[in-house]
């Protein structure tokens, strides 16, 4: 799978929303694509960021658990086949 979209996945999985600077920092962590990450900070997380798009830090769902299930129930299905 896409390191982007594992990343992606990972940030879905542990708080049910996507959070945007997890995601980048994540990106940069696992493609080890520094001067990408500071790229996207630059060009897109700061105007962001200063325009209250972007939070510092994530939001959660309610109810992480059920995520949890669904994500669970997932990776079971694929192992299937």
């Amino acid at each position: 799978m896409d390191v982007f979209h594992s990343v992606i996945l990972k940030d879905v999985e542990l708080t049910g929303r996507l959070y945007e600077l997890g995601l980048i920092g994540g990106y940069v962590l696992a493609s080890m694509q520094v001067m990408d990450g500071i790229d996207m900070a630059v060009n897109l997380g700061l105007p962001m960021f200063a325009k209250g798009k972007i939070d510092l830090l994530p939001e959660r769902i309610k109810d992480r658990a059920e995520m949890a299930e669904i994500f669970k129930r997932t990776e079971e299905m694929g192992k299937k086949g």
